[in-house]
Parts: structure tokens; sequence; C-alpha cells
């Protein structure tokens, strides 16, 4: 668990048996999950941390309400999550230094080079890995704060191309064979780039690459993708604006693919004013969390059917939103340094890590996963009361980043900049486990 006390197992075992009852969800099963943590001495880096301007583990998971979860034992225990990263990899030391940090049990990290052989298959490698960076670093920092206790985390490190080879990674994911035959429960992907860009450079990358998304789903295996951080203008060059002719409305793909759970920017205060993330600021620096209209899916999914009718059809983005923004997250870097990571880079795998949890829950109430994501969400965003409280509606902000791009505000319900808002896991949960009520039929005559 995040910064605290630590706590005897009797008072974890309680707190499980209570909230197994407040879900519905048999006691053998909580106490089978209940944590335990070993106490180990801290690495001197964890002494330094700044802390003005980024918030911890504890902060982050209290928040979206993923500390009630993990305190009975749903906290990705029994399931495995996979991150696609190219041109960069993780330092595993300074990853476990920042566990050891934060109480955070366990080091799952399992690092693998990923090259392609001549059938254009994703195979794993021997070789040099390419140097640390923070997308990498705090892709796996961000996963553990919503999964604390997960199995495993496969970070799968390429430097191939990503409109070229991202389809035979999510095809060897699928199949199993980047993963030693485990079936991953979760995938983030932080990298993209805009549709344009895809269909410019790369024809038929992205047909290839949905089908091979289409595979994934069919697995049940759910994939997060960071919405991107130029707004609605992913052509623009970024995190500076550039005056150029790239400004226009462009989403980001993959996050665009009616495939992927596609992850949007917010901000919050130590006052807990939630509003869209943008660290705007005209010339200097451009930064928003991605949303708007495809222009590539130019059909509007089912599940999005009725929202935002006056908005011309195609796929909406982002689905939700989390962390992007100022205070950020408390990461530390390869080089063992402290840094506040900003971006839907990190809200992505942070909601990869929190669906894992999910899974945790749900497996131990034996519930069957769903294979398609997004009909659970949009039904629940849809449903009674007490399922919509699984979001918070975020209805202040912008996150445009050129002003004449006219996209996009945040507002009741549904919207561009945000999607259907923050989650509150705890209600989530609650939500997909909680008996219903049978449907009476309705007799005539």
């Amino acid at each position: 668990m995040p910064t605290r006390t630590r706590r005897s197992r009797s008072i974890v075992v309680v707190s499980a048996l209570l909230i197994a009852g407040f879900l519905g969800i048999d006691v053998a099963s909580a106490l089978d999950v209940s944590p335990s943590v070993q106490s180990q001495a801290l690495p001197a880096i964890c002494g330094s941390r700044p802390n003005s301007n980024s918030r911890t583990p504890q902060e982050i998971a209290n928040h979206y309400d993923l500390t009630e979860i993990h305190n009975s034992g749903f906290d990705g225990r029994g399931r495995t999550a996979a991150v696609i990263e190219f041109n960069q990899s993780v330092d595993d030391s300074a990853f476990s230094d920042w566990r050891q940090c934060f109480g955070l049990p366990g080091d799952p990290l399992d690092q693998r080079l990923v090259t392609f052989n001549g059938n254009g298959d994703a195979v794993i490698t021997t070789g040099a890995f390419p140097a640390s960076g923070n997308e990498a670093q705090g892709d796996v920092q961000a996963l553990s704060i919503g999964a604390p206790n997960i199995d495993r985390i496969y970070s799968l490190v390429t430097t191939g191309n990503e409109q070229t080879d991202l389809a035979a990674i999510i095809d060897g994911i699928t199949n199993a064979s980047l993963t030693d035959g485990r079936r991953v429960d979760v995938v983030s992907l932080s990298f993209g780039s805009c549709e344009t860009s895809w269909n410019d450079n790369h024809p038929g990358a992205i047909a290839r690459t949905e089908q091979a998304l289409q595979r994934l789903t069919d697995a049940g295996i759910w994939f997060f993708k960071a919405a991107g951080d130029a707004g609605p203008s992913e052509c623009s060059p970024h995190p500076q604006c550039i005056q150029d002719s790239r400004r226009d409305e462009m989403m980001n793909y993959p996050a665009s693919s009616p495939s992927v759970i596609s992850v949007g920017g917010t901000q919050f205060t130590p006052l807990d004013t939630i509003k869209v993330w943008d660290a705007t600021s005209l010339p200097t620096r451009c930064g928003a969390g991605g949303g708007g209209i495809s222009a590539h899916f130019s059909a509007t999914p089912s599940w999005q059917d009725g929202l935002l009718p006056n908005k011309r059809a195609g796929r909406r983005v982002p689905d939700v939103s989390a962390l992007a923004g100022q205070p950020g997250y408390a990461f530390i870097d390869g080089s063992g340094a402290w840094f506040a990571g900003e971006g839907t880079s990190f809200a992505a795998p942070l909601y990869a890590g929190a669906f894992a949890s999910v899974r945790t829950a749900l497996s131990a109430k034996g519930i069957a996963f769903p294979s398609n994501l997004h009909q659970v969400l949009y039904a629940t965003a849809k449903g009674t009361e007490v399922d919509r409280a699984s979001f918070f509606d975020v209805v202040l902000g912008s996150n445009r980043i050129y002003p004449e791009v006219d996209c996009c505000d945040a507002g009741d319900g549904f919207d561009l900049a945000s999607g259907l808002g923050e989650l509150r896991f705890a209600k989530l949960l609650g939500a997909l486990t909680s008996p219903r009520e049978p449907v009476k039929p309705a007799f005539t005559g």
C-alpha cells in the first residue's frame, strides 16, 4: 500500500471482511487476497522527495476511491499487465526504489526486448535495451498505483516503429508468445501519433492494427491508450505551440480506435476542484488532454449513440479521464532523481492498473470479465443514480490549445474534453457486483 503506518494483518483481515460484506463478496475469497507486505530498509532517495508539485500514490489512490478496494485485497493480485514501450526502457532499480519509498509490495517487473522476424512476427530477443526514459519509467509506476500488488508487469520494449510494428506486438500479447504463454489482463500504451500521420506514412497500418486490436478484445484483454497531450490538435507539434498549418482538429491513433479505452486528462487542486487538464501558456508551452471526434473512424460506435447529437458522426474521444496535470505524479527517473509526471501518458496506465484491481475483485466473486469494456462503462453511465456515481462528471475547463479550434469544452454529461469524466472505483465495483432486480415482463390484453 502507499505511504502510511503499517498495519497488522488482523486489521487488514477485518477491513477485508467488512468491505467484502458490503460488496456481497464471499468472505473466503476476500481472506484469500488479504495483503501482506514485508518491512524493509528504505533507499536514501525516499527522504528527498519534493512535496510541492507532486502527489503520492496514496493521495492518487484516495482521489479515485481505489484505497477502499485495495485495502480489501483487491489490488491487482492474480492479474498481469503489459506496457508497450518504443525506444526507451525502464530502469528496474529506480522502479524498485520507488516502490519501496511508498511501501508498495513486491517488484513484479519483467522487461523484454522485442524485435521482428522475417515473417513480421514480434519475438523476444537478447541484446542491449535502449536507455531508460521518463515515459517508460512513469508507465510502470502509474500502473502500480492502480494495482499495487499486481502479479507481474511485462514491459515490452522495442526499437521498432509504432506505425509498422504495433500490430505485431499486439498479436504477440494476444497469443501470449511475448509473455511466456501467460495471458495478460490489461495493456497500456502511451505512445501514438495523429491519424493523418499514420495514413500518410504507412497506408493500411491502421487497418492492420485495428484487426490486431479486435483479436485482443475478443481474447478478453482490455487495452488502455493515452488520448494525447495536444488537445484536439494532435498533429500539431508539442509540447510547444508552433503556429503552423497543423492546428486543425485531428485525433491521436490508436487513442481514437473503437477497440481501446481512450484516457484523457484532468487536474485537481488541493481543494479538489477538478477540471480538464490544460497547461497551455502560449507560445512556450502546449499541453492538454486529447479529445474531439475522429476523422478516420467516421461512424459513431453503438455505445456512443445519442451522445452529443448535434456533433458530426464519428468516434468520440476520450472515453474517460484521469490525472494528467500538475501537481502530478511523484515518480523516480532512471537516474534516481524525482520528477513530477504529467500528461495522459500516465493517466492511461493508472487506469489500466485500476482495472486490473477491478478484475481481481470480479474474479473473487466469480463474475466473468466482459470482453467489451466500453459497453459496460457507457451503460453504467446511463444507469441508475447509484451506477452514475461511478463517474465524477468534469464540467470545468477546455482542452483546446489553439483558440481558433472550436473544440472542446467540458460540460454536463459526456463531453469531448473529459469523456464520461473521472472514475470512482469503489463505486464502480459496487455497481458491477451488486445484485440486480430481474426485469419483470409487461403483459397486455
